[in-house]
């Protein structure tokens, strides 16, 4: 049986948690940390056990999800690294902190970076995979394996993890905007709050599971919902000249910029 640890317990971290108790059918043994005890109590409820240090928690798991902020990281790393060995995995969220600095300072450990994103929350994220040297496949495929409890994965070289912020860990707010106007365009047109608000999203459901169904290309779906001299080549047109997709690639890269400039303050 595996012993998975979790030192934090917010957001993410706690999604991802809440995703792996409600997913392990007896198969893991859960640990929790957090400097707020009340989380701690929460997920012990939930059935994890919740530990008084991060070293307790590291010294008594295999795996080791490091999910606090970037200002206090390299801190919790120091503490926790003379618990660490050959045999252990750590996966750390930490955006600014790289896979060479982790090594810094608990050495050449089975180290795995990861960027998830809030969807996660519902088992539907999506979560970009990087590794050290020292991480075998067998530790990846261990590692995804985890990760999958709670949505897809990908694996990319660490220099691409800017890239990913873009497309993934960003990606979800920008979805929502969109679904947003659509609600709100709706709504002024007499459709009811709720129904505009499940008609998007489920409109977005359906579009998005078309592209992973398809292997036709994106342009062809496009055309595929246009007619000649119909409704959706009219708004498609109006979204063309007024620069739709390149507004979307300067959002894209403006979380791409902003995330290369933390992994440069945080050196």
């Amino acid at each position: 049986m595996r012993s998975i640890g979790f030192i934090g317990v917010g957001n993410m971290g706690g999604a991802i948690a809440k995703s792996i108790l409600n997913k392990k059918d007896g198969a893991d043994t859960i640990y929790v940390f957090d400097a707020d005890d009340k989380k701690k109590d929460d997920f012990a409820g939930l059935g994890a056990v919740a530990t008084d240090s991060a070293k307790e928690l590291t010294k008594a798991s295999d795996v080791v999800f490091l999910g606090v902020k970037p200002d206090i990281a390299l801190n919790v790393l120091k503490d926790i690294a003379s618990e660490f060995n050959s045999n252990k995995i750590l996966i750390s969220m930490v955006s600014a902190t790289t896979i060479e600095e982790i090594e810094n300072i608990i050495g050449g450990m089975k180290i795995i970076r990861i960027m998830p994103n809030t969807p996660a929350m519902i088992g539907e994220g999506t979560t970009a995979v990087s590794y050290s040297k020292n991480t075998s496949k067998e530790d990846v495929d261990e590692a995804i394996c985890i990760l999958e409890m709670f949505g897809s994965t990908y694996v990319i070289e660490e220099d691409l993890m800017h890239c990913a912020i873009g497309i993934s860990g960003s990606s979800p707010a920008y979805t929502y905007m969109y679904i947003k106007q659509l609600m709100n365009s709706a709504i002024t047109r007499g459709l009811s709050e709720k129904t505009a608000r499940d008609v998007a999203a489920h409109a977005v459901i359906g579009a998005a599971k078309m592209v992973l169904s398809s292997t036709e290309s994106l342009d062809t779906l496009i055309d595929n919902v246009c007619s000649k001299g119909g409704t959706t080549i009219e708004a498609v047109n109006l979204l063309e000249s007024n620069g739709f997709y390149e507004l979307v690639d300067r959002g894209f890269n403006a979380a791409y910029e902003k995330s290369k400039a933390m992994s440069e303050e945080n050196n």
